[in-house]
């Protein structure tokens, strides 16, 4: 397998953004695992074809050579198993734009050199708007369950009513916002972020 086609499968995953994130960077782990299998079975053939030859034979050392510029090649895709395990982890922790984000970094040196600065500019975007969604929904969830518990508490109910104008005034637009989509039944322009 080339770097082109890690780049491509990886671009998909960036494209798609948090869906199926952490299948994604499954899938090239064990692209990167298949390649590198590949690349030690040539080391190994290298090494065992230039032991069968005689020590001075010119051929012998182009093979140890080859032989030598395979292990580099398998020590650079162990690198790369390693920040996909990581990623992996991040993905499986919760934490999918920093997943989203990472396997940008990863997949910018592969990229021709212009190509390199959307990818990232757009890791960063969908890392970006991916915790955003995340934020917007925790804050929903605390105002839904304020609603809620206001449902079966009087005294709490009583209590923001009362001071609903001083919480108003220390709330951010956005968070009134967030407020009100969760809180208020009927139609209303609720945004993902």
């Amino acid at each position: 397998m080339r770097p082109w086609t890690i780049a491509a499968v990886s671009s998909l995953v960036l494209v798609l953004g948090g869906c199926g994130v952490q299948e994604g960077l499954i899938g090239m782990r064990d692209q990167a695992t298949q390649i590198r299998a590949q690349i030690e079975a040539d080391r190994a053939a290298l090494v065992e074809s230039s032991r069968s030859l005689p020590e001075g034979d010119p051929v012998r050392s182009r093979l140890e050579a080859l032989a030598a510029e395979r292990a580099v090649q398998s020590r650079a895709v162990d690198r790369t198993i390693e920040r996909l395990d990581g990623l992996i982890s991040s993905a499986q922790s919760g934490d999918a734009a920093g997943a989203v984000e990472g396997g940008a970094g990863l997949v910018s040196p592969l990229l021709p050199p212009g190509a390199r600065l959307p990818v990232l500019l757009a890791g960063g975007l969908l890392a970006a708007l991916w915790r955003a969604a995340v934020l917007k929904r925790s804050a929903a969830s605390i105002a839904e369950g304020l609603e809620k518990a206001m449902r079966d508490d009087d005294k709490l109910r009583e209590g923001l009513r009362r001071n609903a104008a001083t919480l108003r005034a220390v709330q951010t637009r956005t968070a009134g916002r967030i407020v009100d989509e969760a809180t208020k039944p009927g139609p209303m322009l609720r945004l993902p972020v």
